[in-house]
């Protein structure tokens, strides 16, 4: 080759080296993430998202849901369906999560499913809505379980089936989604299977819900029968009450002070400490039927002093200052009117008035001075 062949091809390489470097840079500026690897760039999204720059994390989740990363598409779809960037749109939400489902993401399937089953401005049939449930249900969402359980409650998009039903809630339950739990329990209760009631209940109360744990507490109270266990009534309810459930607090308490229709000789009895769940309860949760109880203890002197003016005042509160009075406490506010004590002279106006307050509540006996 002659010395221009050479020096052509010399050139012809370095411009061939020259539009690589060019390219490669090029390519390099387009990609948004500082990283190679599409996991650190979906954290580095989830990064600005959590630190509410919501249009750099759609930008990134944008360039990874078009190399076909599931969570980023479904996480494109969020930003959109939430309309945290001013160029939202429900539109690309619902592309987004389609093809989040279609790459097996889980929680694409069930939100493409809501918005099917709820979004007023789309018209997907019922059976859409099922097939996407489904989906989600069997990639391990709990979440689309327990929607695929009502759809089949109330035979929507599907035959109706009270034993699809159950299936579903109780693998909902099973992968911990309390409200499966809490449907089972509700549903066994109001067939009188106790047993399996409890069952459910209990493992609703493990997962921390409060009103599981109230539920189990009452089943071993009261629903047991021969099996009834006087100190898992009592646990039960104190779990419950520590995590805020009012009717826990007011269980917990009568039964230690001695208020309860429970007859448990061989429980301890702490009325102090009954008191204190009482006075929770009444205070603190607003539970009227405990301020109707708190009361009486101060008027008996049941884990204090007798103190005639608090006890009025507690019974003042459970039938007056809260949003669901108690019948009960409007009756001994009643009473107190009635008869009179050392802190509170008669008075017939405020009794019968009292009275009927409480008959209208519920209470029949009240309804025979009102």
């Amino acid at each position: 080759m002659d010395k221009l062949g050479v020096l052509f091809l010399s050139a012809l390489f370095t411009l061939f080296c020259s539009q690589s470097i060019i390219a490669e840079s090029e390519s390099k500026a387009a990609s948004l993430c500082s990283s190679t690897f599409d996991s650190d760039c979906l954290k580095e999204g989830d990064a600005h998202y959590e630190a509410g720059r919501y249009s750099q994390a759609l930008s990134l989740y944008t360039e990874l849901c078009n190399k076909d990363n599931a969570e980023a598409c479904h996480n494109k779809g969020w930003v959109n369906e939430k309309g945290l960037v001013e160029t939202a749109s429900g539109e690309v939400a619902i592309a987004s999560y389609r093809k989040g489902c279609q790459l097996n993401y889980r929680k694409s399937c069930h939100n493409l499913a809501v918005a099917y089953e709820f979004w007023s401005t789309l018209d997907e049939p019922a059976e859409k809505v099922v097939e996407l449930y489904r989906k989600g249900c069997d990639l391990g969402y709990a979440n689309s379980c327990f929607n695929l359980a009502i759809n089949y409650a109330e035979g929507d998009g599907v035959e109706q089936s009270i034993e699809e039903y159950l299936a579903l809630n109780e693998r909902t339950c099973v992968l911990k989604e309390a409200r499966g739990c809490d449907a089972l329990g509700e549903y066994y209760d109001d067939t009188q299977q106790m047993k399996l009631s409890l069952k459910f209940h209990l493992m609703g109360c493990e997962l921390g819900v409060a009103y599981n744990c109230q539920q189990a507490g009452w089943k071993y109270g009261y629903d047991l029968g021969e099996e009834r266990d006087y100190a898992l009534y009592h646990k039960y309810n104190v779990m419950a009450c520590e995590m805020g459930n009012r009717a826990a607090c007011h269980n917990a308490g009568r039964m230690l002070i001695g208020y309860s229709e429970i007859e448990a000789p061989s429980f301890a009895s702490d009325k102090k400490k009954g008191l204190e769940y009482l006075m929770q309860a009444c205070q603190e949760l607003e539970f009227a039927a405990a301020c109707g109880d708190a009361g009486d203890a101060y008027e008996k002197g049941d884990g204090t002093k007798v103190d005639l003016k608090l006890s009025h005042d507690l019974q003042k509160r459970g039938c007056d200052d809260l949003e669901e009075p108690s019948s009960y406490a409007c009756y001994s506010l009643a009473y107190i009117y009635y008869y009179g004590n050392d802190s509170f002279k008669r008075d017939k106006k405020k009794s019968r008035r009292y009275f009927k307050k409480a008959c209208d509540l519920g209470d029949e006996e009240a309804c025979d001075y009102a």
